[in-house]
C-alpha cells in the first residue's frame, strides 16, 4: 500500500511539473519581452518595420511576406551601414523605394543603392528638377533604368492585403523659401486594424495641410523632422493619436525636450534612434504590435 501510495504520488509531481513547463512555455510564445509589451496577437499578416539607425536621418523598411518596400535612403556615408543591414535581412531587391524629399539626410545613399538592388518602382516629390541633388539622382535613375513616379497628387497600391498610399503634403515649393522638408512625401500603411504614418520632414504648415486633409487615427507616428517641436505638434499628436511614436534622431543634437514632455503627456510610448538604435515594430493585423530595440537599458522607452 506504502509503494502504490509513494507511485501515485510521484505520478501527480509528475504531472503537476509538465502543466507548469506548459504554461511556461505558452507564456514564452506568447510574449516577447524587449520592452515589457505584451505581442500575442491573432493569426494575421505579419508586417515588419525597422527604423533603421542612421543617425539624423531616415531609412525605413517595411517587408511582409512577399514584398519590401524602403523609405528614405540616409545619408551617403551611411550607405554601407544600410547595405549590411539589407544584407542581413536577406533583401536581395526593393519593390518600392520612397524618396520623400531631396534632402542629403533622405536620399544621399539612394545613387549607391540604385547600383546595388533592383528597385522595381521609385516613387519621388514631383517638385524642384532643377536642383543639382534631383540630378545626381536622375542620372541614375536612368543609368539603372528604375521606373519613377513624380508624386503630385495620392497614390494608392497594395501589397499582401497590406494597403499603402503616398501623398503629396499639399503646400507649394517656394524656391526662396527653401520649403523642401514641408514637400515631404507622406505614406500611410494600412494593415487590417494596423495603421502607421510616415511623415518624412513635414514642418509647421506641412503639419496644418495635413491636418486639414485627414481625419483618420494611426497607431505607429514616424515623427517628423527628427523630433523638432512645431506650433502644431500637439495638434498632430491630438489629431492622429499614436499609441506609438519614433522619433530619428543622433547623439549630437537629440529630439525637442518639448517634445518628448508632449509625448510623455499624451501618454504615447516613443523611441528614440539616438537612445535605442534602430528600432522595430511587427505587427500582424490585429491591432497588437511588438517592438524590439537594437540597445536596451537606459532610454525613454
Amino acid at each position: 500500500m506504502k509503494k502504490n501510495r509513494l507511485i501515485f504520488l510521484s505520478a501527480v509531481m509528475t504531472l503537476t511539473a509538465l502543466v507548469i513547463a506548459a504554461l511556461i512555455l505558452t507564456n514564452l510564445l506568447q510574449t516577447e519581452d524587449s520592452n515589457g509589451i505584451d505581442i500575442h496577437t491573432e493569426e494575421g499578416v505579419e508586417l515588419r518595420v525597422d527604423f533603421i539607425d542612421v543617425g539624423k536621418g531616415d531609412c525605413i523598411l517595411i517587408r511582409s511576406k512577399s514584398h519590401t518596400l524602403l523609405i528614405d535612403t540616409g545619408y551617403k556615408d551611411t550607405a554601407d551601414d544600410v547595405f549590411n543591414y539589407l544584407d542581413a535581412a536577406s533583401v536581395s531587391e526593393i519593390d518600392a523605394l520612397i524618396i520623400t524629399h531631396f534632402d542629403k539626410d533622405h536620399m544621399g545613399g539612394a545613387k549607391k543603392l540604385l547600383s546595388q538592388y533592383p528597385v522595381k518602382k521609385l516613387y519621388v516629390p514631383d517638385y524642384d528638377k532643377d536642383s543639382k541633388k534631383f540630378g545626381k539622382l536622375l542620372k541614375a535613375i536612368e543609368k539603372n533604368a528604375v521606373p519613377v513616379e513624380y508624386v503630385s497628387g495620392k497614390k494608392a497600391f497594395s501589397a499582401d492585403n497590406i494597403a499603402y498610399s503616398v501623398m503629396p503634403s499639399g503646400v507649394s515649393y517656394d524656391a526662396q523659401l527653401e520649403n523642401d522638408n514641408d514637400m515631404s512625401l507622406l505614406v500611410t500603411v494600412v494593415n487590417g486594424k494596423d495603421s502607421y504614418l510616415f511623415t518624412g520632414d513635414i514642418e509647421e504648415e506641412g503639419i496644418r495641410r495635413f491636418l486639414s486633409n485627414s481625419d483618420s487615427s494611426y497607431d505607429i507616428l514616424k515623427i517628423p523632422h527628427h523630433g523638432r517641436m512645431e506650433n502644431n505638434s500637439k495638434a498632430l499628436l491630438d489629431g492622429v493619436k499614436p499609441a506609438y511614436a519614433v522619433i530619428t534622431d543622433d547623439d549630437e543634437k537629440g529630439a525637442d525636450i518639448e517634445l518628448c514632455l508632449l509625448l510623455e503627456s499624451a501618454g504615447v510610448n516613443y523611441y528614440c534612434t539616438s537612445e535605442k538604435g534602430t528600432v522595430t515594430i511587427i505587427g500582424n493585423g490585429s491591432g497588437k504590435y511588438c517592438v524590439k530595440t537594437e540597445k536596451t537599458g537606459s532610454g525613454r522607452n
